[in-house]
């Protein structure tokens, strides 16, 4: 079997996620200086980019050059998702370390400051809210629903008419009161009316 066989043998392989990060990289290295012939600078950068290292990551990465180099030849392949799903296990364990990490990391600052907030109880703060906001002169008392949940369309018309209202009301109600008293023209104003 020529060079050129073998090699096309194992992109095949590569697209159908049969080859292990590891094994690529050592078919690579021990055939690097023949695949300087049959490949270009761009197949060979796409196969082997220059941070590659044997992670599923990269090997997503080689599967994409091999696709694109069999369908630059007019010979598209079916890829596999191997690698793809391989590489998102790899980032979970990867990322489930970094908070196992941190975790330890910061164990001693956390248990200062729970020892902190248990010598130090906090009082209950009441807001209310409600009564802050107040409602414009002249306004309807809000319209009671008979649905607690809106799932039809009727119902969501009808609760953001309510709620369109409701804003024109209170809008009017403090805007008109400081346009008029700083001499600011709205829209639909003449100039007459301040």
């Amino acid at each position: 079997m020529s060079f050129q066989d073998e090699m096309k043998q194992i992109f095949l392989r590569v697209a159908a996620g049969e080859v292990e990060p590891k094994e690529w990289e050592e078919w690579w290295n021990s055939n690097r200086p023949k695949l300087e012939e049959p490949l270009n600078r761009g197949d060979r950068g796409r196969l082997m980019p220059a941070l590659w290292n044997a992670s599923y990551y990269w090997m997503v990465k080689t599967q994409s050059g091999v696709a694109y180099y069999f369908h630059a030849q007019g010979r598209p392949v079916k890829v596999s998702d191997y690698y793809e799903k391989k590489m998102l296990e790899e980032e979970e364990r990867e990322r489930q370390k970094a908070m196992e990490g941190y975790h330890r990391d910061t164990a001693p600052a956390r248990q200062r400051w729970e020892v902190y907030l248990e010598s130090h109880p906090t009082d209950m703060i009441a807001f209310d809210w409600k009564s802050l906001l107040g409602t414009p002169a002249g306004q309807k008392p809000a319209r009671d629903f008979a649905y607690k949940h809106v799932r039809e369309t009727e119902q969501w018309k009808e609760c953001g008419e309510e709620l369109k209202l409701r804003l024109k009301e209170n809008l009017q109600a403090k805007i008109a009161p400081v346009t008029k008293a700083y001499g600011i023209k709205t829209p639909g104003q003449d100039l007459g009316d301040l």
